[in-house]
């Protein structure tokens, strides 16, 4: 079991019937901590997601105080969209947007101010959304790749003041001293691996 603040995750490897009835029993167990601590679950909030590449996979209904818990292929854990593949398009794909939409409100509001306020929005803003957990999803498909790092050669766009097609967005990047937002999720992920073998976060090595 995972705990964060009002989050919950319950989770276990299924391969056969019994851990599947196992499951089911954690599941009770956590409804009779319900009950005896007088607390409440929302179980509207409830969902089952099987992960598995295999053709076959077990898949059974669990059920918590006699209602029966939503199968889903994905769902969104602690802001990361996780889909029952562990395939990250769907998460990229969510933020790549969401960052477009915060850089498009940034572009009708700021468009007057300076570049050196245009670029701290765009740190403070946009950046955070496309790396948020990225230790995590960091994509390796050249696909996935490049759909984050359009939103920053739009946001360097932005920041030039310069949409001209015929201008270098490469250039003004560089001018930004700007790095690409895949070395820094290598960073990032070294940076983790770093804290982990040095045992400065509660992760097992």
């Amino acid at each position: 079991m995972r705990l964060f603040a009002d989050d919950c995750l319950l989770y276990r490897m299924i391969r056969n019937a019994d851990d599947c009835a196992k499951l089911q029993r954690d599941i009770s167990s956590l409804c009779g901590w319900e009950s005896t601590w007088q607390m409440s679950f929302n179980k509207s909030k409830g969902f089952v997601l099987h992960m598995s590449h295999k053709k076959n996979p077990w898949l059974t209904t669990y059920n918590m105080m006699d209602v029966p818990l939503e199968s889903t292929s994905a769902q969104k854990y602690l802001g990361v969209e996780i889909t029952s593949s562990l395939n990250w398009n769907v998460h990229i794909n969510i933020i790549a947007t969401e960052a477009n939409k915060t850089l498009g409100l940034l572009r009708r509001h700021l468009k007057r101010c300076t570049p050196k306020v245009k670029e701290i929005a765009y740190r403070t803003l946009v950046r955070p959304q496309m790396e948020y957990c990225s230790s995590v999803w960091d994509p390796y498909e050249k696909g996935d790749v490049a759909t984050l790092e359009e939103v920053q050669r739009m946001a360097a766009r932005f920041v030039k003041g310069d949409y001209k097609r015929e201008s270098s967005v490469t250039q003004m990047i560089c001018d930004l001293r700007w790095q690409s937002l895949e070395a820094r999720r290598a960073v990032s992920r070294l940076s983790l691996m770093y804290k982990i073998a040095h045992g400065l976060v509660d992760v097992e090595s």
